[in-house]
């Protein structure tokens, strides 16, 4: 069922833990001085109309969770991803792209697991996949870890062994996470958030090859906000005072996850595939919004060069004119990459 902007931003009322700046905790991310302006721009998508489509499965619902079997849906998913960036003017709003090109990934994987191993992950990344399109649910994907000692690569090799994030413990119900994800877009504001290996795996590191989803809201689930030194204090800050979006360090404090959301579990030779497999539908993601992004910097451009009462200068014409063609490349990488 589509849900309305202050549908999703009643949900993520939820006693998350949140921390901005000092190790203040926030209360209440929807009154925050500066985090409450991603979850204004998160809400913004939900009330677009033109997001939504009447699948022949779950009705009414949101086309970002359309999964493409074709080039032409690929190129509608290009065209919805850059109309909503002109829409949101100039940036993108990720908080259900990103997770169903997560989505998206775990199902390929999902069989080839299955495949190998006799598992059943297919079967829970799709009930996991009703779930998110029939509640119209908005999501992070935790993928990055914090790595540590960076000459030493494979992650059983780390002093410390939650630079990567681990399988701790392992129950009748689940299992037990520890370590910590960094870059994660949008995920303090997010309903749920999709886990992910970072990297290639060794046999020997095979308790780092996980992924899973978790409610935002989740016992042991910290989340510390970098600053958004873009807006906070600066008095300058116009297009960023209206829609940003926030990043954040995740703390996965022995967080429990129960099978049924579990999507790998220990099966290290396919952890780089997955990986691979998100990014390459993410890239897609990202070029077809940055693609829309370019107009904003365009535009910016143009309105610098007037107010200066230069935009007939040669030079500036020949710099306008390559942030153009940048743009137009970003647009045919897109329409060409299905």
């Amino acid at each position: 069922m589509p849900r309305s902007p202050t549908d999703y931003v009643n949900s993520v009322k939820d006693g998350r833990v949140v921390y901005y700046r000092g190790g203040k905790r926030v209360d209440d991310i929807t009154t925050h001085p500066v985090i409450s302006i991603a979850v204004r721009h998160a809400s913004d998508l939900f009330g677009v109309k033109e997001r939504l489509y009447e699948d022949p499965n779950y009705g009414l619902v949101s086309k970002y969770f359309r999964i493409p079997r074709n080039t032409n849906d690929l190129l509608d998913r290009y065209k919805l991803i850059y109309e909503d960036t002109l829409r949101f003017d100039g940036l993108f709003n990720i908080v259900q792209a990103i997770g169903s090109d997560a989505l998206f990934s775990l199902m390929i994987i999902a069989k080839k697991v299955d495949k190998r191993y006799g598992t059943n992950y297919y079967s829970r990344v799709m009930k996991y996949y009703e779930h998110v399109v029939r509640n119209d649910l908005a999501m992070a994907v935790a993928q990055t870890d914090v790595k540590g000692n960076r000459a030493k690569r494979p992650p059983h090799e780390q002093e410390d062994k939650d630079m990567y994030l681990r399988v701790v413990e392992v129950r009748d119900d689940g299992i037990v996470v520890n370590g910590a994800k960094i870059h994660t877009t949008q995920g303090p504001v997010a309903n749920e958030i999709i886990v992910l290996p970072y990297r290639a795996l060794v046999e020997n590191d095979k308790d780092y090859a996980v992924a899973f989803a978790v409610p935002a809201n989740t016992k042991g689930l910290k989340f510390i906000v970098r600053p958004v030194l873009e807006y906070d204090g600066n008095p300058n800050a116009v297009n960023a005072a209206s829609r940003f979006e926030v990043e954040a360090l995740i703390v996965f404090d022995h967080v429990f996850v129960p099978w049924d959301r579990v999507f790998m579990f220990r099966e290290w030779d396919l952890a780089g595939q997955l990986a691979w497999t998100f990014a390459t539908y993410h890239r897609f993601t990202a070029i077809s919004y940055r693609a829309a992004t370019a107009n904003l910097y365009l535009g910016a451009s143009l309105y610098a060069a007037r107010a200066n009462g230069i935009e007939n200068a040669p030079h500036v014409r020949d710099w306008l004119v390559q942030m153009i063609m940048y743009k137009e490349v970003l647009s045919m990488g897109a329409m060409a990459a299905p």
